[in-house]
C-alpha cells in the first residue's frame, strides 16, 4: 500500500496539527550522531528509492494552489485529481519542497512541507532550496536535516520566520505534536526560533522499526497592511534511539562492575582479607 499524508485545509491558530500517515521507517541504517553544532538524529536511508511516488490527499485542494519546488528552484503546478496529488519523481537525491497556498482578499494560508528523495547526486545545496522565498510567510528549517538524518525527539532545532524574504522579529510560534504536545516561542531579531522536539511517544519499543513517527507542525502569523498571513511547517519526527540504545549499555556496565568483583574477592580472600 503507498503512504499517503493528509494535508487539512488551515483552520486557523487553535488548528489541530496536520494529520499524517506514516509507514514504519525502515531497518535499513544505523543511528549515528550529527557531528557539529547541531543535534544528534538517527541515521535515515529514506528507503534510497525503493518508495514508489507518495500520493498527497490535501483537503479542500480544488481551492489550493499546489507547487512541486525543485533543488535547482524550478517549481511546477501540481493539479490534484479526487483531491490528491503525486510528487513528480526527478531521479535527484535531494529535497523538495510542496507548497500549499489558500487565498482570499483579507488572508492568505499557507502550508509547505519538506520531502526527500533519492536518486543521482544533486548539483545543487538544500540551502538554495531554503533560501527560496516560496510564500509570502514561511517557517524554515535552519538548517534541514542532512540527507541521512531525522528530526528526534528530545533534540534541539532551529528555525527561521520569514516575511516576502525578510526575517521576521516577535512572531509567535506554535509547535504541535500530534502526541498532544504544544509548544511557544518568539522570533529574535534574526527571525529565528529554537524548539527541543517534544519527547512525548507513548510506549517506546526498543529498535527503530518498531516505533511509528508523529506528524509535528511548525505555525506561525503575521499581519500585513492588507491582509493576514498564515502559515505552517509540516514534518514528522521520530522517537530518539537513547530510548533503548542506553538498555545494552546500561547492563553491559552492570555485567562489567560484576566480573570485576568476581576477580576481586578471590584475591582478597587469598591475602587475608586485604585488597590493597
Amino acid at each position: 500500500m503507498k503512504p499517503t499524508l493528509l494535508i487539512p485545509l488551515l483552520l486557523g491558530m487553535a488548528a489541530g496539527p496536520i494529520a499524517a500517515e506514516e509507514p514504519p521507517p525502515g531497518a535499513t541504517g544505523n543511528p549515528a550522531a550529527r557531528p557539529g553544532a547541531q543535534p544528534a538524529a538517527a541515521a535515515d536511508h529514506h528507503g534510497h528509492g525503493r518508495r514508489g511516488p507518495k500520493p498527497i490527499a490535501i483537503e479542500a485542494a480544488g481551492n489550493a494552489r499546489i507547487r512541486f519546488w525543485q533543488p535547482d528552484l524550478e517549481s511546477r503546478e501540481l493539479t490534484p485529481e479526487a483531491g490528491r496529488v503525486t510528487l513528480p519523481r526527478t531521479g535527484i537525491s535531494a529535497y523538495y519542497a510542496l507548497v500549499v497556498e489558500w487565498q482570499r482578499p483579507d488572508e492568505k494560508r499557507a502550508l509547505i512541507r519538506y520531502e526527500y528523495q533519492n536518486g543521482r547526486p544533486a548539483k545543487n545545496s538544500p540551502s538554495e532550496l531554503l533560501a527560496a522565498e516560496k510564500t509570502d510567510l514561511e517557517i524554515v528549517p535552519d538548517p534541514l536535516p542532512r540527507e541521512h538524518y531525522r528530526y528526534l525527539s528530545g533534540t534541539r532545532w532551529d528555525f527561521l520566520v520569514r516575511f516576502q524574504g525578510r526575517p521576521v522579529h516577535g512572531a509567535a510560534v506554535i509547535l504541535r505534536s500530534a502526541h498532544g504536545t504544544e509548544l511557544t516561542a518568539t522570533s529574535d531579531v534574526d527571525g529565528r526560533v529554537s524548539f527541543t522536539l517534544p519527547d512525548d511517544f507513548p510506549d517506546v519499543q526498543p529498535g527503530r522499526a518498531a516505533n511509528r513517527p508523529a506528524e509535528l507542525t511548525l505555525e506561525t502569523r503575521y499581519q500585513g497592511p492588507n491582509r493576514a498571513y498564515l502559515t505552517r511547517l509540516s514534518t514528522v519526527y521520530h522517537v530518539n534511539p537513547a530510548h533503548w540504545q542506553s538498555i545494552p549499555w546500561g547492563i553491559g556496565v552492570t555485567a562489567m562492575g560484576l566480573l570485576a568483583g568476581l576477580l576481586v574477592i578471590p584475591g582478597a580472600a587469598r591475602n587475608g582479607g586485604k585488597t590493597a
